[in-house]
């Protein structure tokens, strides 16, 4: 009879062995790794990506703008003279200066003339400078101003969801473990009552028609059924693990103790923070 319930002590231990993940991963290494191949934090990230790529390209300065116009040639035949003269008209170059007042300088001819036979040319040239005063806001500020505050929004709203992802992994972690000591604590408490009603069995302590032996059956029964409750629950919960982080429960260790201490950001919140802006 001992070398009978030494037998089962064995499968017993052996079967929670197989409960156990071959090797777990430290908290630290779950979360990093959840953090890089989780869907739901890719598509955060290409969110917040996006985001700021846009802004950028709403922040990209403005280069010098060089504008040039030939205008038009024209040639006029003289009788009297026996001549041709050349002539253009509206030949600009205009040069836009990237500044606040979007200065435009524009220089130009607005008549050329030249005769060959007498080499006489007639010339009048044209300049002109344009520069916009304001005061107060310009678009520009507003601009600036209103991208940090987008700017500031991305990366608040991702910091937040990847908080409330951290949260969640914590929250489905912690009832995977809390189903794993459920379902331990089970299967001994079967494996004890079956030993138990085997052994009184054996040593003719019960019947099997008495009041005790039903009790204890019904006991087994429930805990079988506790069991497969268990089994069932934590199938489910290894599949939402798996859809929320990227990849399969392999058990965690090194869990650090939580820190209680609260460090107050200078800056303040990002409500703060967009007021301020």
């Amino acid at each position: 009879m001992r070398l009978r319930f030494v037998r089962r002590l064995v499968l017993f231990s052996f079967s929670l062995l197989l409960m156990l993940p071959a090797y777990s991963l430290p908290l630290q290494t779950v979360l990093e790794q959840a953090f890089a191949k989780s869907v739901r934090m890719q598509d955060l990230e290409l969110q917040k990506q996006d985001a700021l790529l846009t802004l950028s390209k709403s922040e990209a300065e403005d280069a010098l703008g060089i504008t040039l116009t030939s205008g038009n040639v024209s040639a006029t035949y003289d009788e009297s003279t026996n001549a041709y003269t050349f002539a253009t008209s509206g030949t600009e170059a205009l040069f836009s200066l990237p500044n606040d007042g979007n200065t435009t300088i524009s220089v130009g001819a607005d008549t050329l003339k030249w005769t060959p036979s007498t080499s006489a040319y007639t010339i009048a040239p044209s300049a002109s400078v344009s520069h916009t005063i304001t005061y107060g806001y310009t678009d520009d500020n507003r601009t600036t101003l209103s991208n940090k505050s987008s700017e500031l929004f991305a990366r608040s709203t991702y910091a937040s969801s990847r908080l409330s992802f951290s949260n969640s992994l914590y929250t489905l972690m912690q009832n995977i473990l809390t189903n794993e000591k459920n379902l331990r604590l089970t299967e001994k408490s079967l494996a004890d009552q079956k030993l138990s009603l085997q052994q009184n069995l054996q040593l003719q302590l019960i019947k099997e028609d008495s009041l005790t032996y039903l009790d204890l059956q019904s006991k087994i029964s429930s805990l079988e059924i506790q069991r497969d409750g268990l089994e069932a629950t934590r199938d489910l919960l290894l599949r939402q693990f798996e859809s929320t982080a990227g990849f399969a429960w392999e058990g965690v260790e090194d869990i650090p103790l939580p820190s209680l201490s609260f460090k107050q950001d200078p800056a303040g919140n990002s409500s703060v923070q967009l007021k301020a802006i």
